[in-house]
């Protein structure tokens, strides 16, 4: 249970509603932000984050210096190769985007979990471990199952990912125990300390 949460937050609502669980709330563009943190996170939590931004590697990398040595980044990112989006594109020619869902029309990014693991390891984690929500119908469950888990990139409309903090970063592009700080936001992260 983190002792201390802090959390970074694009829209001053949203961030004066965290005020009252968090100890510290960040309002603004982390992308433009350049926060005190050097060595100081057990964990940061970047949940449906890092699609939003311009350039997450910088972000990641940025996160790297907050995180204390061991420090862990916990990612979920949309996975472009569900296979609906794989079907609209490939048999439809379609690349349409949406309110919400993984194709929403907020995000600047995409990410497979190759992708997502590149940008992590570059980031110097080391990758502890991955996963996929699979779609919850039966006929995906069945055949997930029946094929021994082999179409999981394609079932799986989320990347679920973490990684530990190793060696520094060969470049920054920008400027414990889980009993440390956290911080979270909708374009920031999460950190636990």
């Amino acid at each position: 249970k983190a002792v201390e949460l802090f959390g970074v937050e694009l829209f001053a609502p949203a961030a004066a509603e965290a005020k009252g669980l968090y100890t510290q709330v960040h309002v603004g563009d982390i992308e433009e932000m350049n926060l005190p943190y050097r060595n100081v996170f057990d964990v940061v939590l970047c949940g449906d984050i890092l699609e939003h931004l311009r350039e997450p590697a910088k972000v990641v990398s940025q996160i790297h210096q907050w995180l204390k040595p061991g420090g862990r980044i916990v990612c979920c990112v949309p996975n472009i190769r569900y296979w609906r989006v794989c079907k609209d594109l490939v048999f439809r020619g379609d690349w349409q985007y949406a309110s919400e869902g993984i194709m929403d029309q907020t995000h600047l990014r995409f990410f497979t979990t190759k992708s997502l693991r590149k940008m992590l390891t570059d980031a110097s984690f080391e990758i502890e471990h991955e996963d996929m929500r699979i779609a919850d119908g039966p006929k995906q469950r069945a055949f997930h199952r029946l094929t021994l888990h082999r179409f999981k990139e394609f079932l799986g409309f989320q990347i679920l990912m973490s990684g530990r903090k190793i060696n520094p970063p060969a470049s920054v592009g920008v400027g414990g125990t889980l009993q440390s700080k956290a911080a979270a936001g909708s374009n920031g992260a999460e950190c636990r300390k």
